[in-house]
């Protein structure tokens, strides 16, 4: 790649109206921290622990009991295509992966131990709450020479927040659970690159110390 860049300058252009000057786009290279390492499964469940401790102590008032209590985010960093039983299009992955509790309802007054949870293993799991949006789709299928069907993508970089409660083996599965999904994704044309699962973001962890230390007198 950087062989062909440097017989260009580092200079291409993209996108339409190329003959008239737009799209002019310069590469520059650096090293970089890779934000979606390869984890190993003995890595997994230590980092997910602390990421859930930290959470928690971030988000609720010391007097809450967090004995049994785990809390986890799910990330879809190149957005995902998602369809419930009747292959509609969704904003909610519960509806393929079933053990997943469904969004919860709007409904700020109602407090989230007050609703029904998903029971999983010996425990439950609650929605707490996401942030995602829908993106239309548009593709070309050069085989046949015609545009694709428009699908409804679930946005990039949208989250979703779970909480589980209940004892240690219970745990365990769950993130057996997440480790499958993260490794094997969700949705369709995960081929093409869609459906990529990232499991409580470190990113997530560090915006909120931040924001913190911000708030700070």
């Amino acid at each position: 790649m950087r062989d062909v860049l440097a017989a260009e300058e580092d200079i291409l252009r993209i996108g339409h109206a190329r003959t008239r000057g737009y799209g002019r786009v310069r590469f520059r290279f650096s090293e970089a921290e890779d934000r979606f390492p390869q984890e190993q499964p003995h890595h997994w469940q230590g980092r997910l622990r602390a990421w859930s401790e930290a959470m928690l102590a971030q988000a609720l008032p010391p007097e809450w009991d967090r004995d049994g209590v785990f809390l986890f985010a799910i990330s879809f960093p190149t957005g995902a295509i998602l369809v419930d039983e009747l292959l509609r299009y969704t904003l909610d992955p519960s509806g393929m992966a079933a053990w997943l509790p469904a969004l919860p309802p709007p409904d700020p007054a109602l407090r989230i131990l007050e609703r029904p949870g998903k029971a999983f293993a010996s425990g439950k799991l609650w929605c707490v709450t996401a942030v995602a949006h829908h993106e239309r789709l548009r593709g070309w299928n050069a085989a046949h020479g015609l545009p694709r069907q428009d699908e409804w993508l679930v946005r990039r970089g949208s989250v979703y927040v779970y909480l589980y409660r209940g004892d240690a083996t219970g745990c365990e599965q769950l993130i057996q659970r997440l480790w499958e999904l993260h490794t094997n994704g969700i949705g369709a044309r995960r081929n093409e690159g869609y459906g990529q699962v990232l499991i409580s973001d470190p990113f997530h962890t560090r915006y909120a110390q931040g924001f913190s230390s911000a708030r700070e007198p």
